[in-house]
């Protein structure tokens, strides 16, 4: 299982950097965790805040632009830029996601 609760990624992505889903990955959520299937069998399980921050990369965006979704899809909700910064990293690490720099 994924979970941002494994500290893995550093965190990385220069300001602006925009995140999108690796579209070879299918994917369904059921309760509290993502399952996610490629073609070759590769398979990830998410969990925690990774599950969270899936559903919300289901347009790419920035990690600002993350922290706002997610505060509209659940208000109340106490995520901070550096918790979904930690989670997109590991999910980068695990290569379900991947990050474009802006231009510039």
């Amino acid at each position: 299982m994924v979970d941002t609760a494994a500290g893995q990624g550093d965190g990385t992505g220069s300001p602006g950097s925009e995140w999108s889903r690796i579209p070879r990955w299918l994917h369904r959520v059921a309760h509290d965790q993502a399952m996610l299937a490629a073609a070759g069998g590769d398979q990830r399980t998410l969990g925690g805040l990774a599950v969270v921050v899936w559903v919300v990369l289901d347009q790419p965006g920035t990690a600002d632009e993350l922290v706002d979704r997610i505060g509209e899809l659940w208000p109340g909700a106490d995520v901070g830029r550096e918790k979904v910064l930690e989670s997109l990293a590991m999910l980068e690490s695990h290569d379900v996601i991947r990050t474009s720099r802006p231009p510039g």
